[in-house]
């Protein structure tokens, strides 16, 4: 017999040894790290917090870990969707949310802010007239900073890929501007046409570009494009949003007034086949499909939708009070972020039937908490 005494026991979450505290969700013993991190839990409790007045989630980590938050007349904060709780002296630029409405800022899952810098003009410009510097790269909670110069204007759609955090953006030139390790290069996947929407999978090194009824498919290879395919949508407008993950395609095409979401099988070449399912919104602000490619999430005018799309399932939370502006899978997809206009965001943790619907209400403390230390590590 091993005689054990207190702590010398197995953290029930992670098993190892150091379980001194119960999991406020099962009950079971747990380490300290376990304890302040809800999403290590396995049982099926999603959590409802409110961030308080004029409180806004703009963007999550891919990591599903940090989400920048912006609220009126005050400097942008980050919320650390694990310990629920403030980030402590965090303060960002109000001014890099305000100044790139249309081109938000976001988050790495190392710990990053990503947002475009301007400056007054030079020369026989207009002192006036804002200059395109490049896109900044601020390294949360210490002084590392870094500049990464541009000539490609970021337009609209702004996106950090779940693997690798590469940062796109489509340009003013519709061209798409890729940044990966400090390394820029640009690629032009739709020539002489406008760029809508863009997708990168980054372990694929695949692009997705949508324009007017079309998307095109194209490989990444040393800053160059490789054609994979191209399709005509099955609906005529502007293929607003897309995404692609595993065996699926799932783009929303815009038509009078409505969001037309065309759901795709890609098979093993990347061969994009026809339309497998159908959905049709008036209040497309925010969508997302699971990095494996088996769940499909979008706000609508009755909730938060969620499409299973191997079974054809589709269940709707209505747990948000007010337009849902945001929407995102974890990039472990073990946890479905979603957020709205009203200061409310829900997450809901993956079970073997399906994401759960939460059950746990959170009242966020005005205090906030250390940065965490970022670890990164390879994903599968």
């Amino acid at each position: 017999m091993v005689a054990r005494g207190p702590g010398d026991v197995g953290c029930a979450h992670c098993t190892l040894i150091g379980a001194d505290r119960p999991c406020p969700v099962c009950t079971h013993l747990v380490c300290e790290r376990c304890a302040s991190d809800w999403t290590t839990c396995s049982e099926p409790s999603g959590r409802v917090i409110r961030l308080g007045l004029t409180a806004r989630v703009r963007d999550v980590d891919p990591s599903g870990r940090l989400a920048l938050v912006s609220h009126w007349r005050q400097p942008l904060r980050v919320f650390d969707l694990r310990q629920l709780r403030w980030v402590r002296d965090i303060r960002l630029p109000r001014g890099a949310y305000l100044w790139n409405r249309t081109r938000p800022p976001r988050l790495t899952s190392d710990g990053r802010f990503i947002h475009a810098v301007w400056g007054a003009g030079t020369g026989y410009e207009r002192t006036d007239t804002l200059v395109f510097k490049g896109m900044r790269f601020d390294k949360l909670g210490s002084n590392n900073t870094e500049l990464v110069p541009s000539a490609e204007v970021p337009d609209h759609g702004t996106a950090v890929s779940p693997t690798r955090d590469v940062f796109y953006y489509v340009t003013d030139t519709q061209r798409v501007a890729l940044i990966d390790g400090g390394r820029a290069v640009s690629v032009e996947p739709l020539p002489r046409k406008v760029v809508h929407s863009v997708y990168f999978d980054a372990e694929r090194e695949l692009l997705a570009c949508g324009g007017w009824k079309e998307i095109v498919l194209d490989h990444t290879v040393d800053g160059h494009l490789s054609r994979v395919t191209r399709i005509e949508t099955r609906n005529t407008g502007d293929v607003h949003w897309l995404a692609l993950a595993g065996g699926w395609l799932v783009a929303a095409i815009w038509v009078s007034g409505t969001s037309a979401i065309e759901i795709r099988e890609l098979s093993d070449n990347l061969a994009i086949g026809p339309v497998r399912h159908r959905h049709v919104t008036t209040r497309l602000r925010a969508a997302a499909l699971s990095r494996d490619g088996r769940y499909f999430a979008f706000g609508d005018y009755n909730g938060l939708v969620v499409h299973e799309l191997a079974t054809d399932r589709t269940t709707v939370f209505t747990e948000h009070s007010d337009e849902i502006n945001f929407v995102s899978f974890s990039r472990d997809d073990h946890t479905l972020i979603s957020a709205d206009t009203d200061n409310r965001v829900v997450m809901r943790p993956r079970t073997e039937a399906g994401y759960a619907k939460p059950v746990i209400a959170i009242d966020v403390p005005s205090e906030g908490v250390d940065l965490p230390r970022f670890q990164p590590r390879a994903v599968p």
